[in-house]
């Protein structure tokens, strides 16, 4: 059986245990963290009382390929869940030349340190607030630049409080719409609160400017183009039938999950991608990605949650396939002429086919068609659920 490691530290001397390493570390180490960079007297008795130190004050031989591991760890997934009053947050670390990734994860005395990271039982704290059903009650999928997320968001945002006002005054609730100078209102609230739908776009996108009058009204436009919106009466502004459902569901937000990744390239920069899951009742997920400059809302169940996490935790080539995706365009191009999977047999075919030479299906259809999903993941070929949105051998995204 492998060598169990288990160790609590203060963060705050991360960085100074970290000068006890010797060699190099990594831009993605965690071993930079931490405001304290030499040791006390305190605190080297502290660390000699937790194991990290031996007699003579050097890092312990049963500890010291742990540390090694997180000085030279070239990726990272961190998960964060905050439920009511309750925080679980986990970073797993994986190291090139270490087959055991390694758990920090934040307890009230610190950080508890394992290798190999205890997977199964942060799935399970994860899984005990998220839950596991497959059921998705109002399914949304949009895609939008930034400005129109935060104008979508307002009247989310407005909508959750009409229906507050109709429940406190005990009548049923109509949704009458609004107008843009309403819009442009809510906006202009200086409520950072994490129950606003806008604080939430602001978030996850880094959007920290204002949304100017002309700039409502456009994006308005693009929103009722796209079906977002609808145009009721006295050119009042309403959510299209699917997002009012949607915004009624969120009334309150329950919970929410965050999940990072970072992968360093051979120049030391580091790719970051995540997504934020709000939860708003049992089978009330959504997911928020910001990518490009855009702003992506996916409604999912509680498995492909806990899927997608999964995979995040256990499997580099996870990461490494998602940050690909999510690539510039010079990258992506070159990506295109490699060999992918036919969504229909699953036979290897090149990215520029018009048609798959194994089975025939014309290739640009299927890329086109907005409501078939593929049978076979176009990254790695494997065998997938119709339904899915996410390859859970791989996890790239589809559609």
């Amino acid at each position: 059986m492998a060598l169990q490691i288990e160790f609590h530290i203060n963060p705050e001397l991360l960085a100074a245990v970290g000068r006890l390493v010797s060699g190099p570390k990594t831009s993605i180490s965690p071993l930079h963290h931490g405001g304290v960079t030499d040791l006390s007297e305190d605190q080297r008795q502290e660390l000699a009382a937790s194991g990290l130190l031996d007699a003579r004050g050097n890092i312990s031989d049963t500890v010291l390929p742990t540390l090694r591991a997180l000085a030279e760890a070239n990726s990272f997934t961190r998960v964060r869940l905050v439920a009511g009053d309750q925080l679980f947050e986990h970073h797993v670390y994986f190291s090139p030349d270490e087959p055991a990734s390694i758990a920090l994860t934040t307890v009230d005395e610190g950080v508890i340190v394992r290798q190999p990271a205890p997977i199964e039982l942060v799935l399970e704290s994860l899984r005990q607030h998220v839950g596991d059903s497959l059921t998705i009650i109002c399914p949304v999928e949009a895609e939008m630049p930034v400005e129109q997320a935060i104008v979508l968001a307002a009247m989310i945002d407005l909508h959750r409080k009409a229906f507050m006002r109709a429940f406190a005054a005990g009548r049923p609730f109509e949704p009458a719409g609004c107008g843009l100078a309403a819009v442009a209102t809510e906006l202009a609230v200086p409520n950072d609160h994490v129950q606003r739908f806008v604080t939430l776009i602001r978030t996850v996108s880094a959007f920290s400017g204002d949304v100017p009058e002309e700039d409502v009204e456009a994006a308005v436009t693009a929103l009722l183009a796209a079906g977002h919106v609808v145009a009721g009466d006295s050119e009042a502004l309403a959510l299209s039938p699917t997002l009012s459902t949607l915004a009624s569901r969120f009334i309150t937000l329950d919970s929410f999950l965050t999940l990072q990744s970072g992968l360093m390239g051979p120049d030391g920069a580091i790719s970051m991608l995540g997504i934020l899951v709000i939860q708003g009742g049992v089978n009330d997920l959504l997911a928020l990605d910001f990518q490009g400059g855009m702003v992506r809302f996916d409604s999912l169940s509680a498995a492909e949650v806990m899927r997608i996490v999964e995979h995040f935790l256990t499997k580099q080539e996870v990461l490494r396939a998602a940050v690909a995706q999510d690539a510039d365009l010079a990258t992506a191009e070159a990506v295109r002429g490699e060999p992918g999977a036919c969504p229909n047999c699953g036979a290897a075919i090149a990215h520029d086919q018009a048609f798959c030479e194994a089975c025939g299906v014309a290739l640009s259809v299927l890329e086109t068609d907005a409501v078939a999903r593929p049978q076979f993941c176009t990254n790695c070929g494997k065998p997938m659920d119709i339904d899915s949105r996410f390859c859970a051998e791989c996890g790239a995204g589809v559609g």
